[in-house]
This record gives structure tokens, sequence and C-alpha cells, in this order.
């Protein structure tokens, strides 16, 4: 009968054990879920116009240049960019965009007319930017056009670089 005791004792035991736990899960439960979440990254309107800003400030001194431009030039320009995008653009910039400036005399001249947030998190953000360009070449009279541009940003240490270039064509 002592055996039959002690067998009782143990599933009893084990039952009030059984409801203790579930007793504090289900407090704790009560606790975690009745905390307001946090408010979303992409609801949150400063770090959309931060992320806006930086594209409406940045994205001209990347586009633009002068005949005068030189690979001394590229230090302040390559300080916003980050990535393979800086890898793919320091590339450009050398073999491509300044001898031709310098042997054509081409002036490009980009202003950001209209930008908007497609997505942002705490770490990347893409954001949409309408960009005009006025084209002169020696002393012709300019050329201008109108691109849409996908830029994608990532946060490093505080500070939003572009990480990524995507035309989109004309709007």
């Amino acid at each position: 009968m002592t055996a039959r005791r002690v067998a009782w004792g143990l599933l009893v035991a084990l039952l009030c054990l059984g409801i203790a736990v579930a007793t504090g899960l289900g407090g704790w439960q009560l606790i975690i879920k009745s905390r307001p979440a946090p408010e979303p990254v992409a609801d949150r309107a400063a770090v959309r116009q931060q992320v806006i800003n930086v594209v409406r400030t940045n994205l001209p001194t990347v586009m633009s240049y002068t005949p005068d431009i030189s690979e001394a030039d590229l230090g302040p320009r390559t300080a916003l960019l980050t990535g393979k995008f800086l890898t793919e653009y320091q590339k450009a910039m050398r073999d491509s965009v300044i001898p031709q400036a310098r042997q054509t005399r081409i002036t490009s001249i980009a202003t950001v007319v209209r930008a908007g947030v497609d997505s942002v998190s705490e770490d990347k953000a893409r954001v949409l930017a309408f960009v005009n360009t006025t084209a002169t070449k020696g002393d012709q009279s300019p050329s201008q056009s109108q691109n849409a541009v996908l830029v994608g940003l990532t946060n490093v240490h505080g500070s939003w670089l572009m990480e990524s270039f995507e035309p989109k064509g004309a709007p």
C-alpha cells in the first residue's frame, strides 16, 4: 500500500507542477501580448523623410559632372556610395564618364524633381526618384531628359548610403 501512496503522491505533485508551469506561461504571455507593438519603421514619417532627403541631396551629386571633372573629384561622390554600386560607379567614372566628358566637353546637371519611398526598414530603403538631366556639349544648346530611378539605400553606422541604382525609364 505504501507504493500506491507514493505513486499517488508523485502524480499529485506532477499535476501541481504542471498547473504551476501552465499558469506561469499564461501570465508571461499575458504580459508580453499586452505590450503595444513598436511602430513599424515604414510608418515613421521622420525615417521616410530622411531617406527622401538623402536621395534628393546625393543623387544629383553622383549623377552630375562637368568637363573639368577629375579622379580627385570622386572622393566626395564615392563617400555617398557603398557595396557593389560603389565599385561599379568608380569603374564607370574612370573608364568612361571622365574621359568622355573631357574629350567632348559635356556638362551634365541632374536635378531630383520628385522622390518617394518604395520601401523602408531599419537598415534598408528603396526610393523612387524622378530626375531631370540637362546635358550641354561644348557650345551647343542643352538637351534635357527625364528619368525615373530606383535607388537602394543601406544604413551604415547611422548614415544612409546608396547601394544600388536602377534606371526605370521615362516617367
